[in-house]
């Protein structure tokens, strides 16, 4: 009686786990057959109100450049948004800080914690997101922010835009 019973239990644990694990395997493969992430963030892009109008009507696209390659650059760290509002504004000559807010689906994520990592610039053939960790000093000297370079604009799910005098 009592083995009938704890193997009846065991079958019970098991069938249980098979579910999940099936159930869960499913997710993962339909979050990445459609291009979703299962993890989402809210981040900032810096910029001048100007461009931020051009952004808002064309939507928002990746730079061909810059310290990780290509992609859309932003940062879950609003205060390093502003600074490069502020420092975009001068180097434009004018114009007014704007900081977008979007939430970003990072999908499959490369970290990139040094300047002479391996795929610094060449993340994209298998990630749809770089990131560079905050206090990664040879990247990222001034301030010690984080930021990310998103591949596909369609990742960036606009949420607000926020003008500063």
């Amino acid at each position: 009686m009592f083995m009938t019973r704890l193997i009846y239990q065991l079958i019970v644990v098991l069938l249980v786990l098979v579910v999940t694990i099936v159930f869960c395997s499913q997710a993962l493969n339909e979050s990445q057959r459609c291009g979703r992430s299962l993890y989402r963030k809210r981040v900032y892009h810096g910029t001048t109100s100007a461009r931020a109008d051009t952004i808002q009507k064309r939507g928002i696209r990746p730079s061909s450049d810059g310290m990780l390659g290509p992609g859309v650059y932003v940062s879950a760290d609003y205060d390093k948004a502003l600074r490069e509002a502020n420092k975009t504004c001068c180097q434009d000559r004018g114009g007014q800080p704007t900081v977008l807010v979007y939430d970003a689906d990072v999908g499959n994520v490369m970290v990139i914690n040094r300047k002479n990592h391996p795929r610094r610039l060449n993340w994209q053939n298998t990630h749809d997101s770089a990131w560079v960790p905050p206090n990664t000093r040879d990247l990222c000297p001034v301030g010690g922010s984080e930021e990310s370079c998103i591949k596909d604009a369609r990742r960036l799910h606009y949420v607000e835009r926020l003008d500063y005098n």
